[in-house]
């Protein structure tokens, strides 16, 4: 038998070995609070962040949000859940706002917004920190809740903490405006590593810094480099990170992590093209809320009263308040897309302004295929694509399902049909023209509906609808169609030799551009 001294310490050693592994299965257990496949990504919309290379595309070979960064924040001891609020609170929201404040002229003072306000907001089991459909919720909160500054975290959390009242009344001011889906693996709406790429860099190119899912191994917990090439040892989970920049040279992404300045190179890390589109699962983006300027009214009576004025009797029938200016711009053009030997060539199609619509002077045959670009868009508006085809029928190009019409940047380059992102024999990132293709003969006509209100899908669908009708038609039934929500024609300016117009006036809310499409 062991001496009753040398039995104690056994017993201690085991329990201490019994606490440590529970202590471990915890942990793991913590980082399975949620997956990529529980994610909920695929109920987000997508925003217009494609293009051909130069406006709205991927022109730009280096970017990097970094000096929008706050202060590198650590997540140690805290829920394996809660780097979800560390990725899209903390990192995402505070860096898309520190970038507009540049953008918009102020001064740049770096502010943070809070990690644990919208963990805590978030829906989970207070047993086990497991949390599904994590992403729509995250959109929830931070659009419809908001958020509150990074000083509120000043405090211990768990998965049973939750914000009062006074915290949510607050939060009321740091609201976004979207939070927008960039890519995904799987599921019906799954991207190719070239998507992946392509996507991500849009998204940074605007500006935009993307919250990334990644699957991770024990080299990524325990990297202390500026590089994470992935062992493939170790447990795998997974871990939100923001994506701030990339660099062509290099080949890279860089990212913005939560796990404190002893990791990677004071807490970024660099991840090569190829590696971050295998490890990667989602990527989303926030969309903010238009921050207009102010300005003062001038005061309708500066002098000050000598004495007192009576109190005017009220008007039985006051004027009603005017409506909000309609401010719209909008620039396009056609493009002719040439299948040769195999490559795509484009060369630009001359139009010219018939009354209320633009006519091609080329007549095109069946087969041949036509490109749309828009080259201006209504900042903070919505855009629609439709198209009646020489058959009489009538079909939505844009937005499809899952798509949002949402205009961030009126810089973006809008190119339909989509142009095609693979990767050559060099792995270097092709993109790809592609066109309408005219199926029939007679005159196929193009309809881009320019908005500053969004219009519900059902509306849409039953404009598209009524817009099957026969070529000599087309216009008169879009007038009568849009009614109430077409902005005048006298208050539009159109230019005569190029797709173009300008606009301001408080009736209606849609300018539409109409392209007949010449055919034999």
């Amino acid at each position: 038998m062991l001496p009753m001294q040398l039995y104690q310490k056994t017993i201690k050693i085991w329990l201490l070995v019994l606490i440590l592994g529970v202590a471990a299965s915890r942990s793991y257990a913590q980082e399975e609070a949620f997956t990529a496949e529980n994610s909920g990504i695929e109920t987000l919309e997508e925003p217009m962040e494609f293009g051909d290379g130069s406006k709205g595309g991927v022109g730009l070979r280096q970017v990097s949000l970094r000096r929008f960064c706050p202060s590198v924040g650590n997540q140690a001891g805290q829920p394996a859940a809660a780097c979800l609020g560390w990725a899209f609170g903390y990192g995402c929201m505070s860096i898309a706002n520190n970038k507009r404040a540049n953008i918009l002229g102020n001064q740049l003072a770096k502010e943070a917004f809070s990690a644990y306000f919208p963990f805590e907001m978030l829906q989970k089991e207070a047993s086990s920190c497991q949390i599904s459909e994590y992403i729509p919720k995250m959109r929830n909160i931070l659009t419809q809740v908001g958020n509150v500054k990074a000083n509120y975290d000043q405090k211990t959390i768990s998965c049973k903490s939750q914000p009062n009242q006074n915290h949510v009344n607050q939060a009321a001011q740091y609201r976004v405006g979207a939070l927008d889906y960039v890519f995904s693996k799987g599921g019906q709406r799954g991207n190719s590593f070239a998507q992946i790429e392509f996507k991500t860099k849009a998204a940074l190119s605007k500006g935009s810094p993307v919250v990334v899912l990644l699957q991770i191994d024990d080299s990524f917990r325990q990297l202390k480099s500026a590089v994470w090439q992935p062992s493939n040892t170790g447990k795998t989970a997974y871990q939100p990170v923001v994506v701030i920049g990339f660099d062509d040279n290099r080949q890279m992404f860089e990212i913005f992590n939560s796990m404190g300045t002893a990791w990677g190179n004071q807490g970024f890390a660099y991840i090569g093209y190829n590696d971050f589109t295998q490890w990667a699962k989602n990527g989303t983006k926030i969309s903010l809320i238009p921050k207009v300027p102010v300005r003062p009214r001038p005061s309708i009576n500066p002098t000050p009263s000598p004495s007192p004025r009576p109190n005017p009797t009220p008007s039985p029938n006051p004027p009603a308040p005017l409506r909000p200016e309609v401010v719209l711009r909008g620039s396009a053009d056609l493009r002719q897309v040439n299948l040769t030997g195999g490559s795509y060539s484009v060369l630009p199609i001359v139009v010219s302004r018939k009354g209320k619509f633009y006519e091609t002077k080329k007549t095109f045959d069946i087969a041949e295929r036509v490109q749309f670009v828009s080259n201006q868009l209504p900042q903070f508006g919505y855009v629609y694509v439709l198209s009646i085809d020489a058959a009489q029928r009538a079909k939505l190009h844009f937005p499809k399902q899952g798509e949002s019409a949402y205009v961030a940047d009126e810089n973006s380059r809008l190119v339909f049909p989509r142009p095609l992102a693979t990767y050559d024999e060099n792995n270097r990132l092709v993109v790809t023209d592609k066109g309408f293709v005219k199926e029939r003969n007679g005159a196929d006509w193009l309809i881009v509906l320019y908005s500053k209100q969004k219009i519900a899908s059902d509306q849409l669908q039953n404009w598209v609808d009524q817009l099957a009708v026969p070529t000599d038609r087309v216009v008169a039934t879009l007038e009568k169609t849009l009614d109430s929500s077409l902005v005048p024609w006298q208050s539009v300016k159109f230019n005569a030799q190029t797709m173009q117009f300008s606009v301001q006036s408080n009736q209606g809310s849609v300018v539409p551009l109409i392209i007949k499409i010449k055919g034999y």
